[in-house]
């Protein structure tokens, strides 16, 4: 258990479609739990330490947080632990709420909010769609899944001209030209599912300005044989600014494994880049951003980077370690 760790309980554990139960959890002592935004997600850590991400799905003022579970094909993962032993009163670790997919609706815009959601991805855009129903903002939504019943929280959803629903065996794949289309001005796309759902929606969105289109992925982003080829190329040093030490990072591994052989620790869940556990502060030298969690200006500004992923372009980088 991580020192900002908490335990909590499983007040409550309901299937909600084939293949996905959700889980509600609760302070033992009812005390509130930590306050979240939409976007947010926590840790959920099975009992030998094993850590997966998963986005809070509730009301952000709700006294308890929500999950949706996905089981997936890992028969040792955190998911499979879930649906098969974690039962209703079990108490649990989690992490605080981190945000890397916030909501930031601009008041007064003119254009609309374009939600498109595949599978479990929709559990991060269910209290944006609330706070947008509560505020009055023009938005629509595009959920697309295998089968109707293996999309969850179908009947929380209005029924409204604004939800397009697309069972793949029903309706083919999201119509990505129709939704994605022209950038007209002040519309905003928050997007969630598999890698390749997010990487039809980057191909179809390449006009829009980077801040307008947000994403959140569950995996690893497709990477390219090249860039593959390219991730074992170079040696480089990490100085840690704290401790005064140096660490050689050598050429096939990363610098979240140089640390923790050097006896340096850094907070790390998903080792792929796309959880953000590990952002570590930069002060000197110049990343290699190989991550899906930084924004473009984020890697401009280069005063941070994701240790378990990205490398160097200098000799040397200056951590905030």
């Amino acid at each position: 258990m991580k020192k900002a760790d908490l335990s909590v309980i499983v007040e409550r554990k309901k299937v909600v479609s084939d293949g996905v139960v959700s889980l509600w959890l609760s302070d033992p002592d009812g005390r509130p739990l930590p306050s979240w935004q939409p976007g947010a997600h926590i840790d959920l850590v099975r009992d030998d330490g094993l850590r997966r991400q998963y986005s809070l799905c509730g009301e952000p003022t709700a006294k308890q947080w929500r999950l949706g579970v996905l089981r997936n094909d890992a028969p040792d993962g955190v998911s499979t632990w879930v649906h098969d032993v974690l039962q209703a009163g079990t108490q649990v670790t989690v992490s605080p709420p981190r945000n890397l997919f916030a909501f930031t609706p601009s008041p007064g815009s003119p254009g609309s909010i374009i939600f498109i959601a595949g599978g479990i991805g929709i559990t991060p855009l269910l209290p944006m769609i609330a706070t947008c129903r509560d505020r009055g903002l023009d938005w629509t939504l595009w959920y697309g899944g295998r089968t109707r019943e293996s999309m969850a929280f179908l009947e929380e959803l209005p029924k409204s001209q604004r939800v397009h629903i697309y069972p793949l065996d029903e309706c083919g794949p999201l119509p990505l030209d129709t939704i994605v289309g022209e950038y007209a001005g002040g519309q905003r796309i928050y997007c969630c599912g598999p890698s390749s759902l997010i990487d039809a929606v980057r191909s179809h969105g390449k006009s829009w300005p980077d801040d307008t289109v947000r994403f959140e992925r569950f995996t690893k982003a497709n990477t390219s044989a090249d860039e593959t080829a390219s991730n074992s190329a170079g040696t480089f040093e990490v100085e840690c600014a704290r401790s005064g030490r140096t660490i050689r990072v050598d050429a096939n591994e990363s610098i979240i494994t140089a640390l923790s052989r050097s006896g340096i620790e850094v907070e790390s869940s998903c080792q792929q880049g796309f959880c953000g556990s590990c952002e570590t502060g930069v002060l000197a030298g110049l990343p290699d951003h190989r991550d899906d969690v930084l924004s473009p200006d984020d890697r401009e500004e280069n005063s941070s980077m994701i240790v378990c992923v990205s490398r160097s372009l200098t000799d040397r980088l200056v951590l905030d370690l």
